[in-house]
């Protein structure tokens, strides 16, 4: 898998070395991110597709294509930095959509991440697996369920309409309404989901 990492407005050469992205793996990388929605009319809206390299635009994120990725970190230097690692831009960059997206990141959590190694969306990959593992050991969510079903015993209370309409000439069946406690439910997806179910982080 090859992985490069850029920052707005900064360009990266075609070549072989760690320093720069091959052709083929630019082509595929310009491709998808002319169909996003931020790519305008004229397709360079994410990334501008020259002749000598790419150039990353005002838009940040990561896009993959087969066997390569692009990771895209916004220049958010603080008061008196000029050389910001690519790690505090990710610290940074997960920061804000924590706050934009009302996501509950505990400092433990980003602890173990993978700051140096792993891209914007491997973190964010990292963060939803830990939420659910968290969610798992709790257990699942149960509630309880109205059920309508025509028995042969009384179960919860008698539907007396249901039973005297429905089974007036075969009393054998009880019409039965009852509560079942079940975890087959709607959820309520979390925040953090729905970053993570979106298409990509341009959508």
């Amino acid at each position: 898998m090859i992985r490069r990492t850029l920052r707005e407005w900064q360009r990266i050469g075609y070549g072989d070395d760690d320093t720069t992205i091959p052709p083929a793996e630019a082509d595929r990388i310009a491709a998808i991110a002319a169909r996003s929605s931020f790519a305008g009319r004229g397709g360079e809206g994410v990334l501008e597709h020259g002749r000598k390299g790419l150039r990353a635009r005002g838009v940040v994120g990561v896009i993959a294509a087969p066997g390569c990725q692009l990771e895209i970190l916004p220049k958010i230097e603080g008061l008196g930095e000029h050389e910001t690692t690519d790690e505090a831009l990710r610290r940074r960059l997960i920061h804000m959509l924590a706050v934009v997206h009302d996501l509950r990141i505990d400092a433990g959590s980003l602890a173990q991440l993978g700051w140096q190694k792993d891209t914007i969306l491997e973190l964010l990959i990292r963060l939803f697996c830990a939420r659910l593992m968290e969610a798992v050991r709790m257990g699942l969510p149960r509630r309880y369920v109205d059920h309508a079903d025509d028995l042969p015993a009384l179960r919860g209370r008698l539907d007396v309409t249901r039973q005297f309409s429905r089974h007036a000439v075969a009393p054998q069946k009880l019409a039965c309404r009852y509560d079942d406690l079940s975890s087959d439910i709607a959820l309520d997806l979390p925040p953090i989901n729905r970053a993570i179910h979106s298409e990509s982080l341009f959508s």
